[in-house]
């Protein structure tokens, strides 16, 4: 009583989520996420970590250009709706404008440096980081799924 247990998880990269083969408390996992009485939001938060773990290690993982490509659209969007509607909380995602558009460029230089369609293991850190980012936005979990 009152040690914390620690489980081993499992990168399921098919699915780009993790999961435990052990019953697993999802209290604390699910303590930041929107709705987490949704499986679409649950889902959301299993993938931002899916992500964060290869923030955290990115060795040997295989990025291909696709998931930039995606993740320049997904921000694009946000930018012009943080650029055209007053009241966009897209905005704020990334703390300013110009930094979005920051974002948005070194993307475009991460894609364009990539060799046979693969993005490096530095680059990946940084895209990860993002991918992260963007599903713990809780703009992105009431607009971009659905059940």
């Amino acid at each position: 009583m009152g040690e914390e247990k620690f489980q081993y998880y499992y990168v399921v990269p098919d699915h780009r989520v993790i999961a435990w083969l052990e019953d697993l408390n999802g209290s604390i996992l699910f303590s930041e996420c929107y709705k987490p009485s949704q499986w679409c939001h649950k889902r959301l938060e299993l993938e931002a970590q899916y992500w964060k773990h290869y923030e955290f290690f990115p060795h040997r993982f295989q990025m291909d250009t696709s998931h930039v490509r995606r993740l320049r659209r997904e921000l694009g969007c946000y930018l012009g709706e943080a650029t055209t509607l007053s009241q966009s909380t897209a905005a704020s995602m990334f703390w300013s404008l110009d930094q979005m558009h920051q974002i948005v460029a070194q993307l475009s230089s991460v894609e364009d440096l990539a060799e046979n369609g693969l993005i490096e293991e530095s680059s990946v850190v940084f895209c990860c980081r993002m991918l992260y980012m963007l599903c713990m936005t809780p703009l992105y979990c009431t607009l971009g799924v659905t059940d």
